[in-house]
């Protein structure tokens, strides 16, 4: 009888313990990942009065586009505000990425950006006055 009751105190532990293991491994996988990050290009989209306010620029170290909302608290530099932007402006984002995974198990990115530092203005195209 000692024999049997330990072997079903034994299977209980055991059971417990791997309900606790599964219940871990999925809080991991929903785990949220908050970093700060740096990235800066060139303008290619800004909506500043949209909501949310979104910024968009070309980043040529990987050929790609990357997009980021604009933090109400947003702070610009060498710019009174983020309305003197425009596209064509090369610019250096400070941003916090956010990744989440969503129920397929995808990684789901969220960037706001928290401060724009204006580099350089947008090239003047003259071409098209030229006689």
């Amino acid at each position: 009888m000692k024999n049997f009751i330990t072997v079903i105190i034994a299977c209980t532990m055991l059971f417990v313990s791997g309900a606790g293991l599964t219940f871990a491994q999925n809080d991991n996988s929903a785990a949220t990942v908050e970093q700060m990050k740096t990235l800066g290009g060139e303008i290619i989209s800004l909506q500043p009065q949209s909501d949310p306010k979104v910024i968009g620029i070309t980043y040529a170290g990987d050929n790609a586009d990357y997009y980021f909302q604009i933090a109400d608290d947003v702070k610009v530099v060498h710019k009174k505000n983020v309305k003197e932007l425009q596209a064509g402006d090369v610019v250096e984002i400070s941003f916090k990425e956010t990744t989440k995974k969503d129920k397929q198990g995808r990684d789901m990115i969220d960037r706001q950006a928290t401060t724009i530092k204006f580099v350089k203005g947008a090239k003047k195209d003259d071409t098209l006055y030229s006689e």
